[in-house]
């Protein structure tokens, strides 16, 4: 089965999906997330993606009602941000998380977590409707995986093989082409699949923004309503935000640094 039809299969079903997307650098986590996403801007549904954002402001991104078919929020490098569950601003987005549904308006909602980091991953990610392992694994990370109930044994073993025959096998590698093997489970499914390389999915550069705020050295996140028709231009303190229509291309918002969520 392949990944995007266990991701349609469950989210048609449940309608409120969340995804994990776990390993370590360089195996395509980000490139899956932005697979599933230009599938969903073709269908009308509203992308918001951060990098490493602290919990006050992934809250907030998840807060922001949303006037599309469905959103799809993606949070990039979530490691060691998310471990301490007694943390306040932990909990407040946790609570967020669970009725995501009610703050946004709508049931069709995905959110998407990233992990670059085995061990720094919060035990509330077991709950994931769907659980994505890519890139290498020892031993005894896949056993704590499996300890940590995230994964069953017998897939983990089979993953491992996999990815050996990947590194080693340049016969296997050659016949993957521009793939890379996955792991991807939920509540019925375990199977092995092949994900498209970087050079294959990646949402276009002007659709994605993760600055610094000049005077404060911090990062600043915005939130952004993208799809497919959207064109956004950087004017230095604002960006004029363009959608094509009819072959021509109509300015629709002015974002001013003022609109940031700054942290």
């Amino acid at each position: 089965m392949k990944f995007m039809e266990i991701v349609r299969a469950n989210q048609e079903t449940w309608r409120t999906i969340s995804i994990s997307l776990l390993g370590k650098m360089r195996g395509g986590k980000t490139n899956i997330a932005t697979a599933i996403a230009k599938e969903y801007v073709k269908e009308g549904w509203e992308v918001r993606y951060a990098v490493a954002p602290p919990p006050e402001v992934a809250a907030q991104v998840l807060r922001k009602p949303c006037r599309s078919s469905g959103l799809l929020a993606i949070f990039d490098d979530m490691s060691f941000l998310y471990s301490n569950i007694r943390d306040p601003s932990v909990n407040g987005f946790l609570n967020t998380y669970s009725q995501v549904r009610h703050y946004a308006g709508i049931e069709d909602v995905i959110v998407v977590f990233i992990f670059h980091y085995l061990k720094a991953i919060p035990p509330f990610m077991r709950e994931a409707t769907i659980r994505v392992l890519t890139g290498p694994i020892s031993k005894s990370e896949a056993k704590m995986l499996y300890q940590e109930r995230f994964f069953d044994w017998r897939p983990l073993k089979k993953y491992r093989k996999v990815i050996r025959e990947y590194v080693y096998n340049h016969e296997f590698k050659r016949k993957m082409e521009k793939k890379r093997p996955a792991l991807v489970t939920d509540s019925t499914v375990s199977t092995i699949t092949q994900i498209p390389l970087v050079e294959d999915y990646r949402l276009e550069k002007h659709l994605v923004y993760d600055v610094k705020n000049a005077a404060t050295g911090k990062e600043t996140y915005r939130i952004l309503f993208l799809n497919k028709r959207a064109r956004i231009r950087d004017r230095g303190k604002y960006f004029d935000i363009y959608y094509r229509h009819n072959g021509k291309e109509i300015r629709v918002a002015k974002i001013a640094v003022a609109n940031y969520i700054n942290v």
